[in-house]
């Protein structure tokens, strides 16, 4: 069992010349500023840490890592050299202090970021960018699913807390977009929440599809009533062109 030991160790050993990472929580995008962040409680037992499971069971999710040794969000693996992410995870950042480091500790420079078109920092809008890699990653990239059913059940993957943790059966469905909303796929924190770290992490149904980027937590008197997430559906032709290069 990989565990977060051997995680820590690996990131000392970036390759072409990245700097070491450490595990610390980011912030995911927040929508509501009129609340301190110490207000917020997270629902307990609704995740598992990868490092209490017998293996990693979506090894195409990373962490997206500085050369300054933070963790700002996670990363999902699309192919083998371009990571798809939120884009405010590398907003206001060049492409040359990012690092994509998986579970395993392998580590890759990032090359180029490739934002939306129409991405607005600060708005929330087409929040959704790929990170190209300097050299090409050994695991599976994830098979992107535009379709998803409605009351699927929806697993969400990244780094929250610092630690690379899956949502647990049942914590997450999807519903639907909204409307006024449609690139984006709107979750209930009903049972459990994205949290700090996850932003930029994938959204997957049971068969490790991915259908989302985890976006934003909402959020009023310390309660979190909404969790938002990049729809794969509203931008698979844009995901798909760069793919295809």
């Amino acid at each position: 069992m990989r565990n977060l030991f051997s995680y820590l160790l690996a990131t000392t050993l970036c390759v072409l010349g990245c700097s070491a990472a450490k595990v610390v929580a980011p912030q995911p995008q927040i929508r509501d500023q009129d609340h301190h962040l110490a207000e917020i409680k997270e629902k307990p037992k609704s995740h598992t840490d990868v490092d209490d499971y017998l293996f990693d069971p979506y090894p195409f999710v990373g962490s997206i890592c500085t050369l300054e040794n933070d963790v700002i969000g996670s990363g999902v693996l699309i192919a083998s050299n371009l990571v798809l992410t939120a884009a405010h995870v590398s907003e206001g950042r060049e492409y040359d202090e990012l690092v994509f480091i998986e579970y395993d500790g392998d580590s890759y420079c990032v090359s180029e970021v490739i934002y939306h078109p129409e991405y607005i920092p600060d708005a929330l809008n087409h929040d959704i960018s790929i990170l190209v890699l300097e050299s090409l990653s050994d695991e599976q990239p994830v098979a992107l699913k535009d379709n998803p059913s409605k009351h699927m059940n929806l697993t969400t993957v990244g780094y929250g807390t610092g630690r690379k943790r899956f949502s647990n059966y049942g914590v997450f469905w999807y519903y639907g977009r909204l409307i006024d909303k449609p690139q984006f796929m709107i979750m209930l924190p009903l049972k459990g929440t994205i949290w700090f770290g996850d932003s930029g992490g994938g959204v997957f149904t049971l068969d490790n599809e991915l259908v989302g980027v985890v976006s934003y937590l909402q959020y009023k008197n310390g309660i979190i009533y909404e969790n938002g997430c990049a729809s794969i559906l509203y931008y698979k032709e844009w995901i798909q062109d760069n793919i295809n290069g």
